[in-house]
């Protein structure tokens, strides 16, 4: 309910792409609308379920930072044991030129003490400077692409089904 309320204040918008069932890749656009006013509340994107395992963006500004933080995570932390390794690329699209868009690359393990992995993206002074291209209409996008590998799932969690180690 929250993210529903969340989205409409805001009107932000996502696109997914639901992998077919052989796929162990992702993709997330996420449309940041009212980026000025962006805070340490932050924005979440919907879920894309790969192979059963929701993933979402996140992206806001820490009232002590200068920086856009943007997070790929894993958005059901139900479970004490339960894994999987993420290989990602974030990207903060520029509006101007596709070319000069800001990716990072990482490849990391999820578990049940680290559902999300991030960055300080940009600093909130290159993210605003209109010659930078990132903002249009006071608005971003966000990308992320993804593979999981090496899922290892708790038979008692109801977070996504049991299937062993894939």
């Amino acid at each position: 309910i929250a993210f529903s309320f969340l989205c409409a204040m805001f009107n932000d918008s996502a696109t997914s792409t639901a992998p077919a069932d052989d796929s162990f890749s992702g993709f997330i656009r996420f449309e940041v609308n009212k980026i000025s006013t962006l805070t340490g509340i932050g924005r979440v994107s919907p879920a894309v379920e790969v192979k059963g395992i929701p993933l979402k963006l996140m992206t806001y500004k820490k009232n002590t930072s200068e920086f856009l933080e943007v997070f790929l995570y894993y958005g059901n932390n139900d479970s004490h044991i339960w894994s999987f390794d993420v290989a990602a690329q974030l990207s903060l699209v520029n509006a101007d030129e596709k070319n000069n868009s800001l990716n990072i690359e990482f490849n990391t393990t999820f578990n049940c003490e680290i559902p999300s992995w991030g960055f300080e993206f940009i600093s909130w002074e290159d993210l605003i400077n209109k010659k930078k291209g990132f903002i249009k209409n006071n608005k971003i996008t966000l990308e992320a692409r993804f593979t999981l590998s090496k899922i290892i799932r708790n038979q008692n969690s109801s977070s996504f089904p049991f299937h062993g180690f894939e």
